[in-house]
């Protein structure tokens, strides 16, 4: 079977077909019913390459002795797929050698069911002429990649085709197997060819390889930093995916759904899988760390604004990466009247340097109301006597 090997290069690309759609290459056996049919084996191994528009149905057919340089090819016309039965017409061969002191086949009708859930087509090939040897059983099984043609580089995927005792070699030749079975699990780090081949047990010998070629999505993610917020003893933990590419990226954390949010809130301390997915469908791993920290928050009692550059302003120090903001920021003086109101502040602007519209207060001891509000949205009020010394 190598040293007769004939070569055909698919290209596929996809389309919207019809229903009972048998567009594509079809490989199988022809059993010749009389025994007066000296010329040809019992059984001989055929390829059909079809394609189907609406009902009508052309292509090629290759007919192969094995083991002999005998083999014919026809053009398939008057193809005609209806309620799955396909009835077509070969005429005389376009190209070809038949055995010694014989010819091939002319005028030959044939009548194949579909299966389409077998992917089989199976019926009988009959003469117009009257030849005893152009009669006899057809059987095709559909050898077809249902992978995508492009996959991400470097990424392990399962390839799939159908067929019948598949074999995958990476060579013309068929001489280096990689693979059996209508699955194979390959790294694919550059563009790849795979020769395919069917066997059928009635034969045992390997069909025609055909190739595929399997192309591959260069990474769009080239690099990213993820910024992470450490949780304070509850679910308060943020990321934030950092993309260095402009692309429309995708998030997800473990088992989650992806998402197009780069912050990814409410976690708790735990080790986490953050996959980001590109705009093709490729996707990098990586792991991470959330930890508890101690999330104390110092509000002192005094504060001395003399211009010293310590102690010369109140308000919330935090011992820890605050994340939130000042939702409210009053202090009041012994009579009740506030002396400084201030909303939604930052926590760096959210402090008093002892002044009230600008003029310096005097020595004594005021009330402070104070919100905070973190980033998971939980919300914490503080209030407390402040003493002022000057």
């Amino acid at each position: 079977m190598k040293n007769n090997l004939l070569l055909f290069i698919i290209f596929l690309t996809p389309s919207i077909l019809l229903s009972q759609d048998i567009t594509g290459i079809w490989q199988g056996y022809a059993v010749r019913s009389n025994p007066d049919c000296i010329f040809y084996p019992e059984t001989f191994l055929v390829t059909y390459i079809l394609e189907q528009n609406g009902n009508n149905v052309t292509g090629t057919t290759e007919s192969i002795l094995e083991d002999t340089p005998y083999f014919a090819i026809y053009n398939l016309t008057s193809g005609n797929l209806s309620n799955n039965n396909f009835l077509f017409f070969l005429d005389e061969p376009i190209q070809g050698i038949p055995p010694p002191g014989s010819a091939w086949c002319t005028s030959v009708v044939g009548e194949l069911e579909f299966f389409e859930a077998e992917e089989l087509l199976e019926g009988t090939l009959s003469s117009t002429n009257g030849s005893v040897c152009c009669e006899g059983a057809l059987y095709l099984k559909k050898l077809e990649l249902l992978s995508d043609t492009i996959q991400c580089k470097g990424e392990s995927v399962e390839l799939e085709v159908t067929g019948e005792n598949v074999k995958w070699y990476s060579d013309e030749n068929l001489d280096s197997l990689i693979g059996s079975g209508n699955t194979l699990e390959v790294v694919i780090d550059e563009p790849t060819s795979f020769f395919i081949t069917q066997t059928f047990n009635v034969i045992g010998e390997e069909t025609t390889a055909f190739r595929f070629d399997i192309d591959i999505y260069e990474p769009q993610i080239t690099s990213f930093e993820i910024v992470t917020t450490n949780a304070c003893n509850d679910n308060s933990g943020t990321i934030e995916v950092l993309l260095e590419d402009e692309i429309d990226a995708l998030f997800k954390l473990d088992n989650d759904n992806f998402s197009n949010n780069n912050i990814l809130e409410g976690l708790s301390a735990a080790n986490y899988t953050l996959t980001i997915q590109d705009e093709n469908g490729c996707e990098i791993d990586t792991s991470f760390q959330i930890i508890n920290q101690d999330c104390e928050l110092k509000i002192p009692n005094v504060f001395t604004p003399d211009g010293d550059g310590l102690n010369d302003y109140f308000g919330i120090v935090p011992l820890y990466d605050f994340q939130g903001k000042i939702t409210l920021f009053k202090v009041f003086n012994r009579w009740g009247q506030k002396v400084i109101d201030l909303q939604n502040q930052n926590i760096e602007e959210a402090i008093w340097d002892g002044k009230q519209n600008n003029k310096p207060l005097p020595s004594d001891v005021y009330v402070y109301m104070i919100e905070i509000e973190y980033n998971s949205g939980k919300r914490e009020l503080f209030s407390g006597d402040i003493t002022l010394l000057r």
